[in-house]
């Protein structure tokens, strides 16, 4: 399928419109991070979503496993440098690779135990996930800007989201 220059131009003004719409109907939207909560609609492209309970991160992992979608997770706790250092990063690169679902964990949080069990996360934060099809593909225990984007540009399906 073959679309013009022009639907890649105008494609992120609209995408800001609707989120702007979005963030005047649900007080916890924000252009670049999505706080779900039960009655919203899961992540926008562009975004980086950031689940608060198992259930939350199950839907979206579901959604992005149907989509074939490359989901990058960042295991982060606001306590942490490196993952204050690598968010600016993450959240860039959520605007640019839309062949992707970004993803934040709170590890502090007890309503994503679960989560952070199953990924074996153990202590060295940020942690960053990569997952495709519901099989996770790689795994970066450090916050290295360059490396996060080559993984995503290596992971990521098709070449119209690269730059």
């Amino acid at each position: 399928m073959h679309f013009s220059a022009n639907v890649y131009n105008i494609y992120p003004m609209v995408l800001t419109h609707v989120l702007t719409i979005i963030a005047h109907q649900h007080k916890t939207y924000t252009t670049t991070e999505i706080s779900i909560e039960e009655d919203m609609p899961t992540g926008a492209e562009g975004t980086v979503i950031v689940p608060h309970t198992m259930e939350q991160f199950a839907l979206h992992m579901s959604q992005a496993k149907q989509s074939h979608k490359l989901v990058v997770i960042q295991f982060t706790t606001s306590r942490c440098p490196a993952s204050r250092y690598i968010a600016p990063a993450f959240t860039e690169y959520a605007k640019e690779f839309a062949g992707a679902v970004f993803i934040k964990v709170n590890v502090d949080s007890d309503e994503l135990e679960t989560v952070t069990d199953r990924y074996d996360i153990e202590g060295i934060l940020p942690t960053l996930f990569y997952d495709k099809a519901g099989q996770k593909i790689a795994k970066s225990p450090r916050a290295n800007k360059e490396l996060l984007r080559a993984k995503i540009r290596r992971h990521t399906a098709s070449p119209y989201f690269l730059r």
